[in-house]
């Protein structure tokens, strides 16, 4: 699963708006994405994919 339908599983999961350290949290809880050094998923690179994608997903 890539970093990008790993936000999205959990914001739809969630039903609400999130905090970007909350949904960092969840997918490392639920193992939905894993780095390539294998190190858990830091809010800021939730933040950075956020950021890139466009409003209408």
């Amino acid at each position: 699963m890539t970093l990008h339908e790993a936000i999205e599983r959990v914001l739809k999961e969630s039903g609400h708006p999130m905090m970007l350290k909350e949904i960092a949290s969840k997918i490392n809880a639920n193992h939905y994405y894993e780095r390539n050094d294998k190190r858990p998923l830091k809010a800021n690179q939730v933040y950075a994919r956020v950021k890139k994608t466009p409003r209408s997903i």
